[in-house]
């Protein structure tokens, strides 16, 4: 169907965001002479996206199969909200794809850990700026941190042992009590939040960092995404995103077969 621009329907049943191939990003990672008994983690790319191209018109579709409660990530206990909004509204100081292995930087153009992962040092990337103009800076990564706590979010286990967290500039010193595997993937689960974004507009209008930026959302009926011109990366392949909500999987299979 051809309505003016090209429509690609993809009704994919509780597909995620991250299916948005956002093509290669390059990364440097630099030794810091501060952090002598830090080793620095290589940031990795994206893998290449696929070959031909792509149509910046398009709206992609995606099927779910209920509506969430609110769309704030930062509450990690309602999937659908992370499912919709991190890695394309909201992203973190790492970034993990979701079908890959890899955690590489995001908002942290940089990022070093010591030997036994207990400290962390990350370098935000300059220039970055939240959907509504505002710049990111240090202050949001600490507040997202004690959002986690204050709100109750599953993620806080992840953090529950920080130590001490030190703000300087672009810079976020994190030193935890212990030696977890994973740091590297909770830091890539952890959405940075807006601190000056109140709370109840997070989770109805979120603002994040993103390739896409949050459009509408139309109770019972669906969410709509779409490219944000002012990101810092690679823009989104598809100009818009719509999440259309159904009350079965057989609602979906059907709204599939009839176009």
């Amino acid at each position: 169907m051809v309505r003016g621009a090209r429509v690609a329907w993809a009704l994919i049943l509780l597909a995620a965001l991250g299916c948005l191939e956002r093509g290669k990003r390059r990364e440097s990672v630099a030794d810091d002479a501060a952090t002598a008994p830090v080793k620095v983690e290589a940031p990795l790319p994206l893998a290449s996206p696929p070959s031909g191209e792509a149509d910046v018109s398009a709206t992609v579709r995606l099927a779910l199969e209920a509506a969430p409660a609110h769309l704030d990530a930062l509450v990690a206990q309602q999937a659908l909200a992370v499912r919709v909004g991190l890695g394309d509204v909201f992203e973190g100081l790492l970034c993990q794809d979701q079908m890959a292995a890899e955690v590489r930087p995001c908002l942290a153009e940089r990022f070093a850990a010591s030997d036994d992962y207990r400290k962390w040092k990350f370098w935000l990337r300059p220039g970055v700026k939240f959907h509504d103009g505002t710049p990111l800076t240090g202050a949001d990564v600490s507040f997202s941190l004690a959002e986690l706590e204050r709100r109750g979010s599953i993620l806080a286990g992840d953090f529950d042992d920080i130590d001490s967290l030190r703000v300087t500039g672009a810079t976020i010193e994190i030193e935890f009590r212990d030696s977890r595997i994973g740091r590297r993937e909770a830091f890539a689960r952890l959405p940075i939040v807006p601190a000056h974004v109140a709370e109840a507009e997070r989770r109805r209008a979120p603002v994040g960092t993103g390739p896409l930026s949050f459009d509408s959302w139309t109770p019972g009926r669906s969410i709509r995404l779409t490219r944000h011109e002012g990101y810092w990366g690679p823009p989104s392949r598809a100009a818009a995103v719509e999440y259309r909500i159904f009350a079965s999987r057989t609602q979906a299979i059907a709204a599939l077969g009839a176009g």
